[in-house]
């Protein structure tokens, strides 16, 4: 749209304007000015206050409710080839890691008090890690009276059949403790991805 440099006209210029196309008609050009001008001359309603102060308050309200945290359960965590770390309590004796190494499980069990094993054999599982169905199991009794102080790891072998279909596992190691004298059977899970 091109755009003009051209002043605006002024009254005489307009009602000259109307009188040559009015003439001959039954229109005055007089009259058809002074409908026109006393329009120009109305001012606009101006914008009422409140209605803007309510809009604003709309609009603030919007975004805080769009942005508001809801609760939101959060997402599982994604279990996979990478190191796994579980956490255990303050008062549990024993934590175990497991990985598989050129086809062999292998558990590396922290003892987080001085402790001694049991006589009877540790038993190792391996089960589906969604329905927990056992698919190996295995025992182990080279564990059976050691001991171990706190901050003590102690590697073992375990001699089990692994899945052969690869996925995510779960390894349980259950295992008789003996701490301050008292004797409890340990059990402890551990997750792990076989290829």
């Amino acid at each position: 749209m091109e755009k003009h440099n051209q002043a605006l006209p002024s009254d005489a210029d307009i009602r000259a304007a109307l009188k040559s196309h009015t003439s001959g008609n039954s229109v005055s050009a007089d009259d058809m000015w002074q409908r026109i001008s006393t329009e120009i001359d109305k001012k606009p309603e101006s914008w009422r206050p409140w209605f803007t102060w309510g809009a604003a308050a709309a609009l603030l309200g919007l975004i805080i409710l769009l942005n508001w945290p809801s609760v939101v359960q959060p997402p599982e965590p994604h279990l996979g080839n990478e190191p796994q770390i579980m956490r255990f309590s303050a008062f549990e004796p024993l934590s175990v890691v497991a990985e598989v190494d050129e086809a062999e499980l292998r558990l590396e069990l922290t003892a987080h008090t001085p402790l001694e094993f049991g006589s009877n054999p540790a038993v190792v599982e391996i089960m589906e890690g969604d329905s927990m169905a056992v698919t190996g199991r295995s025992t182990v009794s080279e564990l059976a009276g050691k001991s171990l102080n706190q901050g003590e790891k102690q590697q073992i072998h375990v001699g089990i059949a692994l899945p052969q279909v690869s996925g995510q596992y779960q390894v349980r190691l259950e295992v008789e403790v003996i701490t301050d004298g008292n004797s409890q059977v340990v059990s402890t899970l551990y997750p792990i991805f076989i290829e």
